[in-house]
């Protein structure tokens, strides 16, 4: 999986040893650099900018691992600037999972070094293929974890990685994870309210293009911010358990560009569908093409990581739904704010003719229930006036003698509800006090009164 133009330099031990022992170095013949402090130099590799070398530290006696401008790039302004760069924003890093500067200085003809540990360790494709068993997805996750939690420092202290390769993670004997090499190590802008985006560079591909980003990709320098390492880191992770990286990378530099920035990543259960669902959701979130919808930093990627050993209940993809549902609703805000608007519209006349409905109805009810109390007083009321027979009463049968048959009937038991009751009070009510007979009157209106 290792790009074949990428140098492991910080090698196994037994590599070390041998070197050591002068069995490799081709700058052996042609003479080592002096430099001031440092003695029992031993070539380790070669980069585009830099050579690496173990020595061993006079003032300490440790052997460390020291990286050089190369000969011939020292006159040149930009390299220059950019090994200083790397410098100044590796020194600011001080994490268990990233290696260590020591010391800078110049070699005797001029030229930068830094000084930082010797990591005793394999690179992280190599790690990876080292493991079997039932233990291995979980080992890998811990080690990518740890691998995002040191990135996240790094972020933190506005310093982007931008070359996150196999080569580039030392593990350890131990099972540690080193970060290394900051060469294309980028300053985040501090301008930036989110401190998220890379400062102004010029619009060119940079770092390795398999384990690249799509913006990477695109040569879009403004648009490289925290989440084009979080998906170097998804790619690390895809590789590590499956052996191959998303998408093809063979054929020419334009091709596999092409696909970095397009290509759909094959799904890693596709792959290996012995992967947990969570972990796979986890990667497919880090390589989503649109960085939007990834994870908005690299310590929410560790932290979603910590949540699959854990067997807890993940973020990835329960918070994309959100964001695409925002991003849909930023792109046709004008659509549907006209639709909203529609919508609460006919939901007001909706509402109004419902009311409206309900109103009538009510008033409808009333009218049929006023309608049948009258015909119910009005029927008593014809009852009492028919029950006084002239051969009872005789033919001097008064007002005040019906009203007082009504009486009696409603003191006695009846089957006349409540409301009809008090509608009949209410008349013999008014009756009597159409006669002048008030003391009655009011004793009607009170148990009228009683029945509401």
């Amino acid at each position: 999986m290792t790009d074949a133009h990428d140098v492991d330099w910080l090698e196994s031990d037994e590599e070390v040893i041998a070197r050591l022992r002068g069995i490799a170095g081709p700058s052996a013949a042609g003479g080592l650099p002096a430099l001031r402090g440092y003695a029992d130099l031993v070539e380790l590799g070669r980069g585009g900018q830099g050579i690496v070398f173990s020595a061993v530290q006079r003032s300490t006696q440790r052997r460390v691992a020291l990286k050089l401008l190369r000969a011939g790039l020292d006159d040149e302004p930009r390299a220059r600037s950019r090994f200083a760069r790397e410098i100044e924003l590796a020194a600011r890093l001080r994490h268990p999972n990233i290696v260590r500067i020591y010391d800078t200085g110049e070699s005797d003809d001029g030229r930068p070094f830094l000084a930082m540990d010797l990591v005793h360790g394999v690179s992280l494709d190599d790690f990876a293929e080292s493991l079997d068993g039932h233990d291995r997805e979980r080992t890998i996750t811990l080690v990518i974890r740890d691998v995002a939690r040191a990135i996240h420092h790094a972020h933190q202290r506005g310093v982007l990685h931008r070359d996150l390769k196999p080569s580039n993670v030392r593990v350890t004997p131990e099972g540690v994870p080193i970060v290394v090499d900051f060469g294309l190590a980028k300053p985040l802008d501090r301008a930036d309210p989110a401190h998220r985006t890379v400062t102004d560079d010029r619009p060119h591909f940079l770092g390795s293009v398999a384990w690249s980003s799509p913006e990477q990709a695109r040569g879009e320098s403004t648009q490289i911010d925290v989440r084009s390492d979080v998906y170097s880191i998804g790619l690390l992770l895809y590789a590590m358990l499956t052996g191959r990286l998303p998408y093809d990378t063979e054929g020419s530099f334009t091709d596999v560009l092409r696909r970095v920035e397009r290509e759909v990543p094959t799904p890693l259960r596709a792959i290996v569908p012995s992967i947990s669902k969570d972990l796979a959701r986890v990667v497919a979130c880090c390589l989503e093409k649109d960085k939007e919808l990834r994870y908005d930093s690299a310590g929410a990627l560790a932290d979603d990581l910590d949540r699959v050993l854990a067997g807890e209940l993940i973020v990835a993809g329960r918070r994309n739904v959100w964001r695409v549902t925002g991003r849909t609703v930023r792109r046709y805000r004008v659509a549907l704010g006209v639709a909203v608007v529609l919508a609460l519209g006919l939901s007001v006349f909706a509402v109004s003719v419902v009311m409206l409905l309900a109103r009538a109805r009510t008033a409808e009810a009333q009218a049929v229930s006023q309608a049948q109390r009258a015909e119910a007083v009005s029927g008593f009321l014809t009852r009492m006036l028919t029950s006084a027979a002239v051969e009872e009463l005789g033919r001097e049968a008064t007002v005040r003698d019906v009203l007082e048959r009504a009486e009696e009937e409603l003191r006695g038991p009846t089957d006349t509800p409540p409301i009809i009751r008090s509608e009949l009070h209410s008349a013999i009510a008014a009756t009597y006090e159409s006669l002048g007979a008030f003391a009655p009157a009011l004793d009607h209106v009170i148990e009228a009164s009683s029945y509401t």
